[in-house]
């Protein structure tokens, strides 16, 4: 069937082989449709509320966004090592970006649990020094 007058189909090796994608999605391979020539979007909503956007940069850089077709925010899938964080909240939480407000948004891994159980936000310029906005 076509949306768009585009056949949908699945989600590249590029992005099944990414570590994000893998930590937080396991071996899910999603029905997506082409948004644009590099990125790919989850064809149906996910828990009737989320789309997922797929990109892959000429460099093949994985981005991964969760877009809330409610709210309209859109967060994205980061790997981070933030100075001062402890490890544990590196390594037990999943880390997603607010594209509103900068924030960081610690949730468990799994990309279908969405509670936010920590939000880092960015300090004002000037007050965190030259390594890290948070």
């Amino acid at each position: 069937m076509l949306v768009n007058a585009v056949t949908p189909g699945r989600l590249s090796q590029n992005v099944l082989a990414d570590e994000k994608y893998k930590r937080c999605f396991g071996e899910r391979n999603f029905e997506v449709v082409r948004e644009s020539s590099a990125t790919l979007r989850t064809r149906h909503l996910i828990d009737e509320r989320y789309y997922y956007d797929f990109t892959v940069s000429a460099t093949g850089t994985v981005v991964i966004e969760e877009r809330d077709a409610q709210s309209e925010e859109v967060l994205e899938l980061v790997d981070v090592a933030l100075p001062g964080l402890p490890k544990s909240l590196t390594d037990m939480y999943s880390h997603w970006r607010s594209s509103k407000s900068g924030s960081l948004v610690l949730r468990p891994i799994p990309f279908n649990k969405r509670t936010a159980l920590f939000i880092v936000t960015p300090r004002t310029a000037g007050v965190g020094g030259p390594q890290s906005n948070y």
